[in-house]
């Protein structure tokens, strides 16, 4: 059974028939529960997961978006004045506009998972991943400091979401699988890496390490 609605897939079928064609691969080597590893590549990467990926996923999401009054607030003060470069006037109107539904779409259309920041505050989005994981779904998460950023040249990741592989172990006692998605914008494909599995008789550090490290190579690998 899909997690996405209907009406959902079938506007993605239509927009796929006159969107760019992207070769998908690797998709087989996909196992449920999971957790997909990619990246922002600006505004292209969210496009393109939900628009080519056939796997299916609850992607990570910033937790203003699923508030409308604080989704209204990030668009008119940063995403549009600032990153569309959008007039200030302009921008308010437009962030009234999107923000309820925006909100909406994120809580109840794609399940995105909220993420919050803090100590006091990340475990909620932990509890609610693993949650995710236990019923057999997999996450989406895009991992790149700098968002916009394009190319071989990756830079810094955040490796917090590692912590997943830990939380998912201690409560079901399984090991979770890490995959890279890679989204190759001038040869035109998305590849899914080989798994990478969570060790827990590792010690954590250890192990977040190397998995950083292969995630960053299988993305690299692409460019």
């Amino acid at each position: 059974m899909s997690i996405y609605p209907r009406w959902f897939r079938a506007v993605r079928a239509v927009v796929r028939v006159f969107a760019e064609k992207m070769d998908v691969r690797g998709a087989e080597r996909v196992q449920a529960p999971c957790v997909l590893v990619t990246r922002h590549l600006n505004n292209y990467g969210p496009v393109a997961v939900y628009l080519y990926s056939p796997v299916e996923f609850h992607i990570w999401s910033l937790h203003m978006f699923f508030d409308a009054d604080k989704c209204r607030e990030h668009f008119a003060n940063y995403t549009l004045p600032q990153r569309a470069r959008m007039p200030k006037p302009l921008a308010r109107a437009l962030a009234r506009l999107m923000s309820h539904p925006i909100a909406w779409f994120f809580r109840t259309q794609i399940r995105a998972v909220p993420v919050w920041r803090g100590l006091k505050t990340v475990m909620k989005t932990f509890d609610l991943s693993v949650d995710e994981l236990e019923k057999g779904e997999n996450l989406l998460i895009m991992s790149d400091v700098h968002y916009a950023q394009e190319g071989k040249e990756i830079g810094e990741i955040y490796t917090g979401f590692l912590h997943l592989g830990k939380l998912y172990y201690k409560r079901t006692g399984k090991r979770l699988s890490f995959v890279a998605m890679s989204i190759n914008r001038k040869e035109k494909y998305l590849r899914f890496g080989e798994p990478i599995v969570f060790d827990p008789t590792v010690p954590f550090a250890q192990e977040k390490e190397r998995i950083t490290e292969a995630l960053l190579q299988e993305l690299r690998d692409d460019y």
